[in-house]
């Protein structure tokens, strides 16, 4: 629970920091598939307000959680093998890499199960296309139809190679060389007051309302756990003051001219007390 505490606190500094862009690594690791949900539902419902972006690796995400996703990346021993859409992940197995996506399968784990070991994934598709031809062949009573023929890769560079010559890799192109570079997209003179207001400081808001903000969330948590937070801390320091307090009763202090004088009388202070107390 800590954990998950520490997790949500470090997520909540980064949105107030008021970033365009926030990079995730392996950030659901050492939660499970609720509280990753939760995560990237809110960091959805941010990105949709303040047009922000998040680029986040996981480790096999669960399918709820991968369809959050407007966009993926993946990579095979280092190479980019596609970048794109969501939507064309099914498209780009069957024209590049020559595999088709099950229809009950989970994408994700599809995905990661194909880049991790391409050769036992073909094998795999293969065998199950094998079983599913004959198994239709056996109902027809004749030859059944051929499905979409697999192209083993050899190596991780042939399967970039062929993502480059793909029609993704050519949209992508076309998408980046889209954008406006120029410089006047920078000058703050071009900003509209609502895009001054949200990007022109680091924050979102002055450091006098997030202090504000901290103290109000504070005082709200104080007061509605006061029967374990406010009677016990006032008690304890009730306690700690007498016992600390009682070391220097009837403690006199003179001064002269040339020097500091102190005398003390010869009591038991309630430390002294409690000392005996504990060591009997």
């Amino acid at each position: 629970m800590l954990f998950v505490r520490q997790k949500r606190v470090g997520l909540g500094e980064m949105l107030l920091s008021n970033a365009r862009a926030l990079f995730l690594d392996e950030v659901s690791t050492g939660l499970d598939a609720a509280v990753t949900l939760h995560f990237f539902r809110a960091l959805q419902q941010c990105c949709s307000i303040s047009r922000a972006s998040v680029v986040t690796a996981l480790l096999q995400p669960t399918p709820e959680t991968y369809a959050l996703f407007d966009e993926v990346l993946l990579l095979c021993q280092g190479h980019v093998v596609f970048h794109g859409r969501r939507e064309d992940v099914p498209g780009w197995l069957c024209d590049v890499a020559g595999l088709e996506l099950p229809a009950a399968a989970d994408e994700a784990g599809f995905l990661v199960d194909f880049l991790t070991d391409p050769q036992a994934k073909y094998e795999a598709e293969a065998a199950r296309m094998a079983k599913a031809a004959g198994a239709e062949a056996g109902t027809t009573g004749g030859e059944a139809a051929a499905g979409p023929k697999v192209l083993p890769v050899r190596s991780a560079a042939e399967l970039r190679e062929r993502y480059e010559r793909s029609q993704y890799f050519t949209q992508l192109r076309a998408e980046v060389s889209s954008v406006d570079h120029s410089s006047a997209m920078l000058d703050p003179s071009r900003w509209s007051a609502y895009t001054r207001a949200s990007f022109a400081s680091r924050f979102a808001h002055s450091g006098l309302q997030h202090a504000r903000h901290t103290l109000a969330r504070q005082a709200r948590l104080t007061l509605r756990n006061r029967n374990l937070v406010l009677r016990p801390r006032v008690g304890q320091a009730l306690i700690m003051g007498l016992i600390f307090g009682s070391l220097f009763y009837n403690v006199r202090i003179s001064l002269g001219k040339g020097s500091q004088h102190i005398e003390t009388a010869p009591t038991t202070s309630f430390a002294d007390w409690l000392l005996l107390v504990m060591i009997a």
